[in-house]
Parts: structure tokens; C-alpha cells; sequence
């Protein structure tokens, strides 16, 4: 087995990032952005699952060459894992790819699988997910966390590794626009970000909501707009493949979440010095909270939000030096360099103890066997 010996090599490691959907939203994010950072320090990556579209034009807009396989659910992943030969190490993302992982590699083999957990709760939401929960907990051979928050509250232990995101040109956010990034879900709490736009009136000061993202929450929030008189500034993009560009452009972020697992799109807004309003809980007080005038408000309250974009808009110098007190602190703490060093160090101590066990489990099988 390939041994990771240097905390920042991972020459000759051969890994597969499995996230078993058909889709590009963060997880699948975070899969592109640590596959590229892997195979820069040498390992040899292979992408299973994610968008068909999105997943390979990201890679290669990271500048990297990678194998990826399209696997949209869990029979997808198990045949596509299956086919690969050998591997050293498996990091799923998500239930659905952790059960396809812990199935196509079970204990007889020589496979560690590791988990990133990216919501911050317990698997099994279902009678038959309570069961795969109980399977893929007895074969995990880690979990790795990105916020404190989401460590706190999964199922088992974590190492806690915060997400980097590559570094990236200071932005000239030169465009009227407060930008919402986040899928349309009843987590996300988009409607607050509609009544806090309502409530601002920055829309007679020229500005715009847009709203990047889709969701099952989209119809009855195009409803609300037109409830709110808000047709004329606000604006439903869908999913958009130019986020990075449109980060860089707008005037500010506002992310609503109830309560963020973490926040990826905030950190890469932070990359581009773009100014953030967001909500004082989960992983944001962890990315944003220690910021010196961090834009924070309650979730759900629409009035308090309102409130911090007004006072971002009618400060230019204050938001423009938020933006660069953001910046800096994404490069010192959420770099992507930082981030793959580290997940690399971890996977060394993975691979290490499982070693360690399957050669104590072969002393001990042995030793039955001479008696």
C-alpha cells in the first residue's frame, strides 16, 4: 500500500473522491477543488459522481487532468468504485456515497474509506438510512469535519479540517448588485433574504437583488416577490456557471442559511474581498464571526439584515475595507494550500492505523490457527 510519509507529498497514493449525485453545489465543490489540490501533490485522483457538465469543466478550469467517472445515485457509485482496481483510499461525501464506498470495499479489503461530512447532523433520517448509518459506521476508517459546528453534532469522531478555497484576484465589485449564491431549500431561508431586501429600500438607490441558485423553494419564492412588489430589482438567475466572475462583480453577498454547516460560497467570496451580510450562526461565525465588523445578523431576521446591507451601501470605504479585512483572512486560514496539507496529513494517519489493525488482526488470525 502507498504510504503517505510526507505531511505535504502524496506521491504514488491513489484516491477516489466518490459523491454520488448528478448535480454541482458544494459538496461537489469541495470534491473538484481537494481532487485538484491532491493531484498537484502528486496522488493519483479519480472523480466519481457529480454533474457530467460542471464536474469536468471545473477541473479543468483548476488546471488539472483528472479521471471522472458520472455516478448519479448509489448503484452508479458501488459499479464505478468496483471498476477502478486498485486504490489506497476512498473519500466519500455524503450518505448515498458512503454506503456505496463501505458496500464496493468492505473490511476484507485493503481499501480505507473516509467520510467528509458536510451537514451537521446524524445519519438516518429514515428507517432504512438508520440501518445503512449502522453499516457505515462500523467501516469507516475516519470522518473529517470543516467547521467545529459540523463536528459537534454528526455521529462519531471527527477531524476537524476547514475548507480552503483557491486564492483569488481582489475583485473590483464595481457592479450595484447584492448577490445571493445558496440552492433554493427551506435550510438556506431564502425568503428572509427577500423580506431584508424589501425592508432595505436599496432598490431606490439603484441597487439589485440577484439570486443565484435553484430548488425545490423557487416557485414559492418568485411568489413572494411579487407579494413584496420586488419583480423590477430582483432577479432569479438559476444555476449559473460563471459564480467566480459574478463574485467578483457584485457589491455584496447575503447568505441566509439557518444555520450553515459551513458556508463555501461565502469563503470564496471572501477570496475576491468581496463584502459579506450573513447570518451569526453555524459556520459562519467561524469564517466571518472573528472579523473586526463582522456583518452578522439572527437567522430569520429580515429586519436586522436589512439593516447591516444599508449600512454596507451607504459606507463605501468601510465596505471596501471589510472586503480586504475578508480577504486576508480566507488567505491566512481557508487557503486551499492549507487545507489539501493538511487533509494529506490526516489521510498519512488513516492509512497508518489501518495498517496497524489489519496487521494485528492477521497476528491474531494466525495465532489461532498454530494452536
Amino acid at each position: 500500500m502507498s504510504r503517505v510519509t510526507d505531511p505535504y507529498r502524496c506521491d504514488g497514493l491513489r484516491v477516489a473522491q466518490v459523491v454520488a449525485s448528478d448535480t454541482f453545489a458544494g459538496s461537489e465543490r469541495y470534491v473538484v477543488n481537494l481532487g485538484a489540490g491532491l493531484s498537484r501533490l502528486g496522488a493519483e485522483v479519480v472523480v466519481v459522481g457529480g454533474s457530467s457538465r460542471r464536474v469536468p469543466m471545473a477541473l479543468a478550469e483548476a488546471g488539472v487532468e483528472l479521471p471522472y467517472l458520472p455516478a448519479a445515485g448509489l448503484v452508479d457509485a458501488f459499479r464505478q468504485l468496483r471498476s477502478l482496481g486498485r486504490l489506497d483510499l476512498v473519500n466519500a461525501h455524503l450518505t448515498t456515497a458512503e454506503v456505496a464506498a463501505t458496500t464496493a470495499f468492505p473490511w476484507r479489503s485493503r481499501v480505507a474509506v473516509v467520510s467528509t461530512r458536510h451537514i451537521a447532523a446524524h445519519r438516518g433520517a429514515s428507517v432504512p438510512g438508520r440501518l445503512a448509518a449502522v453499516w457505515v459506521r462500523a467501516r469507516l476508517n475516519g470522518q473529517i469535519a470543516p467547521s467545529e459546528y459540523v463536528a459537534h453534532r454528526v455521529d462519531g469522531a471527527c477531524r476537524i479540517v476547514p475548507t480552503g478555497v483557491p486564492d483569488a484576484p481582489l475583485g473590483p465589485h464595481d457592479q450595484p448588485v447584492v448577490l445571493v449564491a445558496q440552492r433554493l431549500e427551506a435550510e438556506k431561508d431564502t425568503a428572509t433574504a427577500l423580506r431584508a431586501w424589501a425592508t432595505s429600500g436599496l432598490a431606490s438607490k439603484g441597487w439589485e437583488l440577484h439570486i443565484a441558485g435553484s430548488g425545490s423553494q423557487e416557485r414559492a419564492l418568485r411568489a413572494l416577490t411579487l407579494e413584496l412588489g420586488l419583480e423590477r430589482s430582483c432577479h432569479f438567475l438559476g444555476r449559473v456557471d460563471d459564480i467566480s466572475e459574478r463574485l467578483a462583480r457584485a457589491g455584496l453577498l447575503l447568505a441566509t442559511a439557518i444555520a450553515e454547516p459551513f458556508g463555501l460560497s461565502v469563503v470564496e467570496a471572501m477570496a475576491t474581498g468581496l463584502p459579506v451580510a450573513v447570518t451569526g450562526a453555524g459556520g459562519h461565525l467561524e469564517t466571518v464571526g472573528p472579523v473586526a465588523g463582522a456583518t452578522l445578523f439572527q437567522p430569520g431576521d429580515h429586519v436586522q439584515a436589512a439593516d447591516g446591507l444599508r449600512r454596507l451601501v451607504d459606507d463605501p470605504d468601510a465596505r471596501r475595507a471589510y472586503g480586504e479585512e475578508l480577504r486576508d483572512r480566507q488567505r491566512s486560514e481557508y487557503s486551499l494550500g492549507g487545507f489539501v496539507a493538511r487533509v494529506v496529513a490526516w489521510y498519512g494517519e488513516v492509512l497508518a492505523q489501518d495498517v496497524d489493525c489489519r496487521q494485528r488482526r492477521w497476528r491474531s488470525r494466525d495465532s489461532r490457527k498454530s494452536r
